[in-house]
């Protein structure tokens, strides 16, 4: 038994034709031609199975609609363990996310994207720049950014990008810690991505940031001491705490005696040295040195600190030699590489 013409579909003269009244139209087991046949022509058809795919098209399966992620995400089988997979969840991931200065109470963090600290990492993704706020934090470009309490003078906080369960929504914390913030209700990833200081007024000391980099818009006289010390002493630099960072500084001796006097600035993550004896040759390691022949020496330095933001210190020999530190800026890498 031949199938129904609803059953087929047609081609006339080897070429297939367009159901729906464009080329042909069918009703019941009747086949209308649009362009009626002539002579010669050869009308034939293929016949065709029913069938049905399960739930085409509709909304909750609609991939190429982006109204919400999280259904756009199922609907392609993407979990949390597979976006882990891609670039954009890959450890240590961070693009964009420049942070800036604003205002003694506003700061801003540009668009940008980053994996997610621990636990199972995440994509998060800043579609268009932010401004925060010192105050207690509430949702959105222009609310609060601490997490918990009030600013706080004289202090270093870290910046959080946060995002909810479902990838939708994403903000920015402020936290005294580094690694462990306490998290707004709805929101489970993070990753810190900078740090900022107040003044002495509460409010943001102003600084610019390039990649990795920032600096601040005055450098900071962080070390004046006089005279250098012969055993190996921490100072504290104007860096972030809480994590370990690569300092940017100047360091400048005056000299005041003909003995040569050299001293060490190192970081605390290395083993303690003794500082050289000489210059000419050195007889051990040192950075800054000087006697009254030099009358004076200044350094640009890269120095890691430990948590505390602190650097060692160590000259070879008694002195009444002045030491200057000035820091124009740190170098962080934010969890890329840690």
């Amino acid at each position: 038994m031949s199938p129904l013409p609803s059953a087929c579909i047609f081609s006339l003269n080897g070429a297939w034709l367009t159901g729906g009244g464009a080329d042909y139209s069918v009703a019941g087991s009747t086949l209308t031609l649009a362009t009626p046949a002539e002579g010669g022509d050869r009308i034939s058809g293929v016949a065709i199975a029913p069938f049905t795919v399960a739930n085409a098209m509709l909304p909750a399966a609609n991939l190429a609609d982006l109204a919400n992620v999280a259904v756009a995400r199922a609907n392609l089988g993407i979990t949390p363990a597979t976006m882990a997979a891609w670039a954009g969840g890959a450890k240590g991931h961070i693009f964009g996310l420049t942070m800036s200065y604003v205002g003694a109470a506003t700061f801003a963090v540009a668009a940008g994207e980053a994996a997610s600290e621990g636990g199972t990492r995440a994509a998060i993704v800043l579609p268009t720049a932010m401004n925060k706020g010192l105050g207690a934090w509430s949702t959105g470009p222009g609310g609060g950014s601490l997490d918990v309490g009030a600013i706080a003078a004289n202090t270093w906080y870290h910046v959080h990008l946060i995002s909810s369960a479902d990838g939708n929504t994403v903000d920015v914390l402020l936290s005294l810690s580094a690694s462990a913030p306490s998290m707004p209700a709805g929101y489970t990833a993070r990753r810190r991505i900078g740090s900022v200081r107040t003044n002495g007024s509460s409010q943001i000391t102003p600084f610019a940031q390039l990649g990795d980099d920032f600096f601040w818009d005055a450098p900071v006289g962080d070390v004046a001491i006089n005279p250098i010390p012969t055993t190996a002493t921490l100072y504290t630099l104007s860096v972030p705490s809480g994590v370990r960072v690569a300092a940017n500084v100047t360091a400048q001796q005056i000299a005041t005696t003909t003995n040569f006097v050299g001293a060490l600035l190192s970081s605390p993550d290395t083993a303690d040295a003794a500082p050289g004896a000489a210059n000419n040759p050195p007889t051990g390691p040192f950075n800054v040195g000087t006697n009254l022949n030099i009358s004076g020496s200044m350094v640009s330095l890269r120095l890691r600190t430990d948590t505390s933001g602190r650097i060692r210190i160590r000259a070879n020999s008694a002195n009444s030699n002045p030491l200057y530190v000035y820091t124009y800026g740190w170098t962080d890498d934010r969890g890329r590489l840690q």
